[in-house]
């Protein structure tokens, strides 16, 4: 596993608690990985960075990971698998609605949180079949869900 962070010393220290190794927040997005996970830094992927990649999946747990939307174009063209951030992301706002303001119990969050994955499936399987990107699929499919 690798780890950055914008605090060198905290990543050596995770690093080291989970085995990995460390490599410089600013080169970590060219690093070659399998999974890029930007987390706690929003729109990182851009017309800019998205040629940098050198991974398969970008699944992170930042908040709007995409700096435009073009971005999301890019990483279909380039053959990465983006997993939406607000799909991947969904467990915080389930458990929220579920237990404080719906009353529900743990095994409802635990469930809801179970059909993140086939949300996912979803979303790839219409994006493939429509030749869109994840994102497009993701805002379709919420959109849908909303109305």
């Amino acid at each position: 596993m690798l780890v950055a962070d914008v605090d060198a010393k905290q990543a050596e220290t995770v690093a080291s608690l989970v085995g990995g190794s460390a490599v410089q927040a600013d080169t970590a997005i060219a690093t070659e990985c399998d999974v890029y996970a930007p987390c706690a830094l929003g729109a990182t992927l851009s017309a800019e960075s998205v040629p940098q990649l050198r991974c398969r999946i970008v699944a992170g747990s930042a908040n709007n990971q995409l700096a435009q939307p073009e971005a999301a174009e890019l990483l279909r063209a380039a053959g990465i698998l983006y997993a939406p951030d607000y799909v991947i992301n969904a467990g915080g706002a389930i458990a929220i609605n579920f237990l404080e303001l719906n009353g529900r119990s743990q095994a409802d969050v635990e469930e809801a949180l179970a059909r993140i994955g086939d949300t996912l499936a979803e979303i790839y399987a219409q994006a493939d079949t429509a030749g869109i990107t994840t994102a497009a699929a993701a805002d379709a499919l919420a959109a849908s869900r909303l109305s």
